[in-house]
């Protein structure tokens, strides 16, 4: 694994109140990979919606099934 801390992220570290470079670097990853779920998550929910828009299948159709399954 090739890792690079540079000044500024040393100087990252201190600021932020890190404990160490390895805690600063595994939170940065950690935040990465929300990122990139969040990411997946929207490009799910828009190709779900254009495909809803595509077949007529409105906001208020879906409100009215949810309604309809919840009794």
């Amino acid at each position: 694994m090739l890792r690079t801390i540079t000044k500024d992220t040393k100087n990252l570290v201190r600021v932020f109140g890190f404990r160490s470079e390895k805690e600063f670097i595994a939170r940065a990853v950690e935040e990465k990979v929300r990122r990139l779920k969040a990411m997946l998550f929207s490009r799910t929910a828009e190709k779900v919606r254009r495909g809803l828009a595509h077949v007529e299948f409105t906001e208020k159709d879906i409100l009215a099934d949810f309604a309809r399954f919840r009794r």
